[in-house]
């Protein structure tokens, strides 16, 4: 299942970014993809989609108006309006199904990141790891979460090891203005500031004669 902002350009150095103490402590990770932050946490994923804008009320430096917003930011120009739209995607709840459920970062990059935020030297953090995968084992007893990055685009498995629990694999999501399923089989969910469409859903099943493929679909 793959996640994909409309109009959203590709990103080739997406990394999940891991929480040594700089951010609240239900966070375990978080990754940057342009104009789509998206917050691992103890609950679920926290997407934060945001587009930049002029403020055409303002006056504009000639030197700046034909520049791409992101160019502007670096450019220290401040006549602009940033609009926002946060949703969750909540991981499941109920007895017994959130046992034992671990945050493990794969494929760790040799770069790192340090963070100094503010005045509280507590939240000043260095060597914070990157990582080009994550692991969320038993998101839902005897089934984990694998999300990664194909194509620049953030995606994510679900990987089955005790297929009975799969009735209890349900998420919840809080925020988003709609949702629906269009006629690909893509699952599109709607926002302040443009759509997140959650498509190329794919199912299959490993064995020794290889990979058989599931019918499957967004319910």
């Amino acid at each position: 299942n793959s996640l994909k902002p409309l109009n959203l350009k590709e990103n080739k150095t997406a990394f999940f970014i891991e929480n040594k103490g700089q951010w609240e402590d239900n966070i375990r990770f978080m990754t940057r993809l342009n104009n789509l932050d998206v917050w691992i946490t103890e609950e679920g994923l926290v997407f934060n989609y945001y587009k930049i804008g002029k403020d055409k009320s303002k006056h504009w430096d000639s030197n700046f108006v034909n520049y791409p917003e992101s160019v502007m930011l670096h450019k220290g120009e401040s006549n602009f309006i940033l609009q926002g739209h946060s949703f969750t995607m909540g991981f499941p709840v109920g007895p017994g199904l959130t046992e034992n459920r671990n945050f493990i970062g794969l494929n760790k990059d040799s770069a790192y990141y340090n963070f100094f935020m503010g005045n509280d030297s507590t939240k000043w953090k260095n060597f914070v790891g990157l990582y080009r995968e994550l692991k969320i084992l038993n998101i839902c007893h005897g089934i984990d979460m694998r999300l990664y990055f194909q194509r620049g685009f953030l995606r994510y498995d679900l990987i089955l090891h005790t297929p009975e629990n799969l009735d209890n694999l349900k998420f919840q999501f809080t925020g988003n203005e709609d949702l629906t399923v269009n006629d690909k089989n893509n699952m599109v969910i709607k926002t302040s500031v443009g759509d997140i469409i959650f498509g190329n859903i794919k199912a299959y099943q490993e064995s020794t004669t290889g990979r058989e493929i599931i019918p499957c679909s967004y319910s």
